[in-house]
């Protein structure tokens, strides 16, 4: 009986690291991490980012509801995978997805069991047609704490949807391939 649960959650693992990587071989495998000239990372990971905003944003500012997900595949570390999702009302419209947020707090989770909290700042760029967004900053807690932090979202299509969508039904969701590199102060 214990080798059969041993056995279903390898099976489950297995399935979703599957799923995962091929998730990223679909899409193309994400930009580069940032990283600061001469620092060697403590750990790179690669995975998926989605969002859904509701209402869908517009051109028109309005209160929205923004859930959004990362998960992450760490290899050739201890912690194997990450995560982290957050939920947060905000007032948003197109133009404003665009721009540079204030300092935020994330929560990692490690698929060790650890965890840690990040405060970052948000900016997003525009390369060739594709919306890139990079979240940087400090651990201030858990594992790897006092370590700098980068996280590289790249929201395929993204401008492509805003141009179509903004003036009619609204942006409702936004994703693509992500990486978490943490590198030493």
């Amino acid at each position: 009986m214990y080798v059969t649960k041993t056995r279903g959650f390898a099976t489950k693992l297995g399935t979703t690291l599957t799923v995962l990587i091929l998730s990223l071989i679909a899409v193309g495998m994400p930009a580069a991490p940032v990283r600061a000239q001469g620092s060697e990372p403590l750990l790179e990971c690669v995975g998926t980012h989605t969002a859904t905003y509701s209402p869908g944003v517009t051109s028109t500012p309005q209160s929205v509801t923004v859930s959004a997900k990362n998960l992450f595949v760490c290899p050739l570390s201890l912690v194997g995978t990450a995560s982290y999702e957050t939920t947060f009302t905000s007032s948003l419209s197109c133009d404003s997805l665009l721009q540079q947020t204030p300092f935020t707090t994330r929560k990692i989770n490690w698929g060790d069991g650890e965890t840690s909290t990040a405060q970052l700042s948000q900016t997003g760029s525009n390369i060739n047609g594709t919306f890139v967004v990079t979240l940087q900053g400090k651990i201030t807690a858990g594992l790897y704490e006092g370590n700098n932090v980068v996280i590289t979202v790249t929201d395929v299509n993204l401008l492509a949807t805003l141009q179509n969508d903004c003036a009619s039904s609204g942006v409702t969701s936004s994703g693509g391939p992500s990486t978490l590199t943490i590198t030493p102060i």
